[in-house]
Formats: C-alpha cells, structure tokens, sequence
C-alpha cells in the first residue's frame, strides 16, 4: 500500500481555499492551528465522521480514533486495552499499558481515576487495535511529560511498522517532532509539508564565518546571500539554506574558511508567523 490517506481539493467550509495531501504508511501528520481554525473538523473528516464542503478523502486500509471518554463506569485500563485489540492477545497490552502509566492502575474503574490516566485510556485504540491510519484530537497535548514521552516512542515503533497518524496538537515541541504538518487558519490549510521546508521557506539564516579571505569567502556565498556585514575576523551575513552555504563554505574554502556558524530560524517563531 503506497498512499493510507488520499485528500484531493478538499475544503473544510465555503470560500475557503483547498487542501491536497497524501499520507504514506508510517507517515505521521501534525495538525496545529488556533481555536476555532477548524482542526476537530479536519481531523473528523479524517476519520470518516464528518462531511467537507467539498473535495475528496479517500482511506485506504482501517482508521481508528482516540476515544473522547463516555466509557461504562465498571470499565477498566485493562477491559479497556482489551476493547481496543478486539479480542487479540499479542502480548502488547501490557506494554501499551505501561506506556500510557496505567500499568499499576489496569483493576480500577476508570471513573476513578485522575483526568489524565483518563486521557490516556482515550489512546488505546490508537495504540492497540489492528490499523492503518490512526487518528488523535488533542488527547496527547494532556498528557504529562514523561508519559508523553513514552507513548512518543510507541508511535514511532507502530509508524515504522507502517502505521500512519494524524495528530491535532497545540504543543509545538510536538508538532515538530512529528515532521509534517498542516497549518490551518480560519479553515484552511495555510502551509502543508514537512516542517524542515516550512523552517526554509521563513525567515534566513544568520551565518557568521570566520575567515582570513574574506573576498574569497563572500564570493562563494553570493549564490545564497541575502545581506552582508564584514567583521574583524570575517564576515556575517543573512542567507537562505545557512546550512547548505555552511558546507559550501567548509568544503570549497578549506584552509581560508576556520569556522561557520549557523543560527536558523527557529521552528516555533516561523509557525507563529503564519497563525
């Protein structure tokens, strides 16, 4: 299977500008963008809940979503676990428990238990049952660091086996981490791609270069330069691609060039830009 999730021309509400995608197996997603910018809508029309104004979702393979709770109150981690593997005894329940911390907690009644292992019980299906795509609205932005962590390290496990994710979050660290993402504004996708092009595309690079050529040094950088400011012991200038003139840098100007240092923008203050 080359493509779990297809999305053609879709348009969350009138006048709106479209969204094109596709998600390939292991593929993880990001979706971020203010309250009311339509990431619930998105995400429901993932999963097959919800109807776009226009435009086409095709999914190929079985989707989950993470509960949003409204579980019986006898329900339990472990009865709950076992709802989601529908029935399978693979061994992973007890994995799965203990990286959602409810391990200890698996015999007690859900409705007993703090907000946050009831979030995390929420996760389950998108963890345990059989699935292709799985679909998450925010429950992970709720969970505490270290749980977090660890049930990170269970998407990338379930994602390198082919598992997809589609991950509505308001936490940066997250929506970076995770490698693409859509940015939605009033509706509609303002960027959609990997967050390293979305770093690229905003502001540039700032490059300091210590050199002892330091003519010989500019004219390397005039493909990449945007602007240029000599100093004592170099030069320091603004670039797109700073990594890329960096190597250039090192590469061709081997014995002049002693040292490149390279500030890129940072992820967080580009996304904000575009919000």
């Amino acid at each position: 299977m080359s493509v779990v999730l297809s999305i053609d021309a879709l348009v969350l509400a009138k006048g709106c500008r479209s969204l094109t995608l596709d998600l390939g197996p292991g593929d993880k997603l990001a979706v971020v963008g203010l309250s009311g910018s339509g990431k619930t809508q998105l995400a429901e029309t993932v999963a097959g809940r919800a109807k776009p104004f226009s435009g086409e979702v095709v999914r190929r393979g079985a989707v989950v979503e993470a509960w949003h709770g409204g579980h019986n109150r006898r329900a339990t981690p472990l009865s709950l676990a076992q709802k989601a593997q529908g029935g399978r005894d693979d061994g992973m329940c007890a994995q799965v428990l203990t990286a959602l911390g409810l391990w200890d907690d698996r015999e007690a009644a859900v409705a007993n238990l703090p907000v946050g292992m009831m979030v995390a019980c929420d996760l389950l299906p998108c963890l345990l049952a059989p699935a292709d795509l799985a679909v998450i609205d925010g429950q992970l932005d709720l969970l505490d660091p270290w749980t977090l962590d660890r049930v990170l390290a269970s998407v990338e496990e379930l994602s390198g086996q082919g598992r997809s994710f589609v991950v509505v979050t308001n936490n940066l660290w997250l929506a970076e981490r995770l490698g693409s993402l859509v940015v939605l504004r009033g509706c509609e996708a303002v960027y959609a791609g990997s967050v390293g092009d979305l770093v690229r595309r905003g502001r540039p690079s700032e490059v300091t270069v210590t050199t002892s050529d330091p003519s010989t040094a500019q004219s390397m950088a005039d493909p990449f330069m945007l602007s240029i400011q000599k100093t004592a012991d170099g030069l320091h200038l603004t670039a797109h691609d700073g990594q890329a003139l960096a190597a250039r840098l090192l590469t061709e100007g081997y014995g002049s060039v002693k040292a490149v240092v390279v500030k890129e923008p940072a992820f967080a203050d580009v996304l904000l830009e575009l919000m």
